[in-house]
């Protein structure tokens, strides 16, 4: 394909972009990723991850700000920035910056959406169908569970046998675990990269500097640069336009700020929810040579994944943060109706240990994470340099509050027992709990929304955009609904089967 500079540009490079990148290049593609971030890990010789309230601080991207009578965006770091803020209608989002994209700084858990939710996609989409591509993604990130127990752990296994309709299982991460946090093993992983195994230090959510997660970067990733792709960093990507056969991306090097544009025959857009959806939005304005044709449905279905991200104060537990794994525990929430509710996550992590002389209070907060089962009812719509969201508050918030609030009293009880009846009264409180939307997102989904046909959504069962052939989108955005559990294995197998499909289709 002489014609093109590349047969796929992908732009970004995370849970959406890098497997299909991977899978391509693999099969002999001439393959591109562009990606607005730099390359992080010092164990692979790259920009050391922020360790200290301080330095997270020095490598915060950007904030945007959207309300009533303020629309803005402050560049902060763009050049070393890992993540970016926006505060939009109430609710904090925010959004990883680097080669590898969120898979640097979740905390790796895998997990499964319920049957229910693939009723809402088009007919190809089934649990059966997608079964073949959770497996082939886990041979690469290798899922497995922490390998030694701590206080902390146990005790969420003894609180949620004490609740009825709540189950605490063994959670399976994209980590390398090793013999266990006691011992300091390195090994090289199956595509040549460093990596150390998890020490217990609770630094995923910030970039983890021994390596231990099996992210993008030093996984699908490599087997780009291994069958000779190219990957771009600090590339931002401003507009897609329609070339007479294939597609042109411009896009603005922060190195130095010139400006770029590459052709390829086809184009993959990843760059997550939130900056796929402004960027679609910014390329169908242009109506000489853009994306004029795309769905009316762009912005439609938003969510935030039912996330509810709460703190609970335990002043009675032993929690440790520093000293556990980031997520090592998944609950399943029963229903009547439902394979399961949602899954939700108590959390450790080092920046509880940040801030000094706070930390007497810090180590007594337990930070929650349920990913719950919205309705697909928000939207997205661009507004300037930043974004407007509509998105109301649902009863999944109220329900994640109160699992959230039972699970942590029984963990405060396991430190400073109490009687049956002072249970009782706690727990009949905790039912009393009204309707929050919640404090943060960091899991925004839709927008982009798989679908039968153009007037339901933006794009088909292949990922590709109506209306644009050689267009695929693959991130959180083509979700029709919340899928009730963590996105990123999810997001990662739509990505092999979009992939497996293209390469098929070449044959």
């Amino acid at each position: 394909m002489g014609r093109y500079d590349f047969d796929v540009v992908f732009i970004g490079s995370g849970c959406g972009a890098a497997p299909a990148a991977g899978n391509l290049a693999q099969a002999g593609a001439k393959v591109c990723v562009l990606e607005r971030g730099t390359w992080w890990g010092s164990l692979q010789g790259k920009q050391p991850y922020p360790e200290g309230l301080i330095e997270l601080a020095k490598h915060l991207r950007g904030l945007g700000w959207s309300s009533p009578h303020i629309k803005k965006y402050i560049n902060i770091n763009k050049k070393a920035g890992l993540l970016e803020a926006y505060i939009v209608n109430g609710y904090i989002i925010l959004i990883p910056c680097g080669v590898g994209g969120a898979s640097l700084v979740i905390g790796g858990f895998l997990d499964k959406p319920p049957r229910d939710i693939y009723d809402h996609y088009p007919k190809e989409i089934t649990k059966e169908a997608m079964a073949k591509h959770f497996d082939n993604v886990a041979k690469v990130v290798e899922p497995a569970h922490a390998v030694k127990n701590t206080w902390y752990m146990d005790a969420i296994d003894k609180s949620c046998e004490r609740i009825p309709g709540i189950t605490a299982h063994p959670q399976d991460a994209s980590i390398w675990w090793g013999s266990g946090p006691d011992k300091d093993e390195e090994r090289v992983n199956a595509f040549g990269c460093r990596q150390k195994n998890n020490d217990y230090s609770g630094n995923e959510l910030t970039g983890d500097n021994r390596g231990s997660k099996n992210s993008m970067d030093i996984t699908y990733l490599q087997l780009v640069l291994k069958h000779g792709g190219e990957i771009r960093d600090l590339a931002e990507v401003t507009g897609i336009r329609k070339a007479k056969a294939g597609y042109l991306v411009d896009y603005t090097n922060l190195s130095n700020g010139s400006k770029q544009t590459l052709s390829a025959a086809k184009v993959v857009v990843g760059a997550g929810a939130l900056n796929t959806c402004r960027l679609l939005f910014a390329s169908r304005a242009n109506t000489v040579d853009g994306l004029s044709k795309i769905s009316d449905r762009l912005g439609y279905k938003w969510g935030f994944n039912g996330d509810r991200i709460g703190l609970k104060y335990v002043p009675n537990a032993k929690l440790e943060h520093g000293k556990n794994p980031c997520l090592f525990r998944y609950h399943e929430i029963a229903s009547d109706k439902y394979e399961f509710d949602f899954h939700q996550f108590a959390c450790s992590s080092s920046a509880l240990t940040w801030l000094g002389p706070l930390n007497l209070l810090t180590g007594k907060i337990m930070p929650f994470l349920s990913l719950s089962r919205e309705e697909p009812i928000g939207r997205i719509f661009p507004a300037g340099e930043v974004v407007d969201i509509y998105y109301p508050s649902q009863d999944c918030h109220r329900r994640a509050n109160i699992a959230q609030k039972k699970i942590a009293m029984e963990v405060d009880a396991i430190g400073k027992p109490i009687s049956e009846e002072e249970r009782q009264r706690k727990l009949a409180k905790i039912e009393r709990t009204g309707a929050w939307k919640g404090i943060g997102a960091v899991h925004p989904t839709g927008g982009c929304a798989m679908a039968e046909g153009i007037k339901e959504g933006v794009i088909d069962h292949k990922c590709e955009v109506f209306n644009y052939p050689g267009l695929y989108i693959c991130d959180a955005s083509i979700f029709p609904i919340a899928p009730c559990c963590g996105p990123h294995f999810f997001i990662m197998a739509h990505s092999d089967r979009m992939s497996k499909l293209m390469i098929a289709n070449e044959k």
